[in-house]
């Protein structure tokens, strides 16, 4: 297997420009969970 088919490609992120937002609100959604779940671990 070739490496540059592991690396991501410019069409790779064709629609960022319309989905930036919903990714940015799902960062911060697993975030506000994931670290009181790994404080308590």
């Amino acid at each position: 297997m070739r490496l540059t088919r592991l690396l991501p490609h410019r069409s790779d992120y064709a629609g960022l420009r319309e989905s930036w937002r919903g990714d940015v609100l799902a960062g911060i959604t697993v975030s506000v969970v994931a670290l009181p779940l790994a404080l308590a671990f």
